[in-house]
């Protein structure tokens, strides 16, 4: 490791102690059912410390001011995301509020960009 990769890596340990929260990352997989017509989620649950990035709220077009979008980053370290990077279908829960996994970006040696959307239901978990 040189010695600037060193320096990135104890600014962000300490970027991680002071910023970041405990967040639940789900993997979800779906499972359809065609006698009864009907998706079935199971869900792998593991948590992580992450850092939140920018948040950006809007209407969605074409809604006539009826639907807010919600986007939201984080940041996470690769070692401690669980789930392989190229996920389809995953979230992320934080402060009472779900958020759908859209993209993972790889944006340092050992960090990742999450970029989120607000989720409009909570999961139904039954």
């Amino acid at each position: 490791m040189t010695e600037l990769n060193s320096m990135i890596a104890e600014d962000l340990d300490v970027c991680f102690v002071d910023w970041g929260t405990e967040v639940t990352l789900r993997q979800v997989a779906e499972t359809f059912d065609q006698e009864t017509q009907l998706i079935s989620e199971t869900y792998e649950d593991a948590t992580a410390t992450a850092i939140s990035g920018f948040s950006k709220v809007g209407l969605t077009a074409g809604t006539a001011g009826q639907h807010f979008s919600d986007q939201v980053s984080f940041f996470v370290r690769k070692e401690e995301y669980p789930f392989s990077v190229m996920v389809n279908n995953a979230r992320l829960h934080i402060a009472e509020a779900w958020y759908r996994i859209e993209a993972i970006q790889e944006c340092a040696t050992d960090l990742l960009h999450l970029k989120c959307r607000r989720m409009e239901s909570v999961p139904d978990e039954a």
